[in-house]
């Protein structure tokens, strides 16, 4: 069996690590994602501006909860957070963090590594997840 965000032994890329299962336990599998009380469009920050504080709080997040062997700012947008040391349980905390700070909930069709495998593909999530 394949975990989500693991390889065939249901843990992370190396072979002697433990598995990190990732489970929804308690959470509501049909959140959609955004925030009730947030309209659409609303908002005085351009979206440039909004995209590039989200950008800078995936950052922090990663720096914080990452635990990445390679400093978060010399990494670029598309740069493999995998590749960069982030592990399954890291990508869960990173998420939870992620979750925290937008308040939103991460629906199921994201919770897969490719979600999690750059700044680019958070950024690209949190986007429709905020929409």
């Amino acid at each position: 069996m394949t975990s989500v965000f693991g390889n065939e032994n249901g843990g992370s890329s190396t072979p002697d690590s433990p598995a990190d299962p990732v489970h929804t336990a308690g959470r509501p599998t049909a959140h959609c994602g955004h925030r009730p009380d947030r309209t659409p469009g609303s908002g005085a920050i351009p979206e440039s501006s909004a995209m590039s504080d989200q950008t800078t709080t995936i950052r922090q997040v990663l720096a914080d909860h990452g635990r990445l062997s390679a400093a978060v700012d010399s990494l670029g947008d598309a740069d493999s957070l995998f590749d960069a040391g982030l592990s399954s349980h890291a990508a869960v905390n990173v998420m939870l963090a992620l979750e925290d700070h937008f308040d939103v909930e991460f629906p199921e069709r994201f919770l897969k590594r490719a979600t999690f495998d750059s700044v680019a593909s958070l950024q690209d999530a949190l986007t429709e997840i905020l929409a």
